[in-house]
């Protein structure tokens, strides 16, 4: 049993919190890129990439929108 919960934690820590730096920096991002207000936002430490989910982007559309370290957009996703 205690090996099922260590397993949840495990998949739970793929993704960790942006610190206020990086929440900062993320959301200017964004902005530059006519994108705001994420349902969230986090790092994959898997694939060393920041997540921003469903950000509203020109036109009212939602995305999901993956960064690299530098904070240049990877790729969007319509949500």
């Amino acid at each position: 049993m205690g090996m099922s919960i260590y397993a949840g934690q495990v998949n739970s820590s793929d993704y960790r919190a942006l610190t206020p730096e990086e929440k900062s920096r993320l959301t200017d991002a964004l902005l530059k890129q006519g994108c705001r207000n994420p349902k969230a936002m986090k790092f994959d430490v898997e694939t060393n990439q920041f997540e921003a989910e469903d950000a509203v982007c020109e036109g009212g559309r939602k995305y999901d929108i993956y960064l690299d370290k530098n904070l240049r957009i990877v790729s969007m996703k319509p949500d």
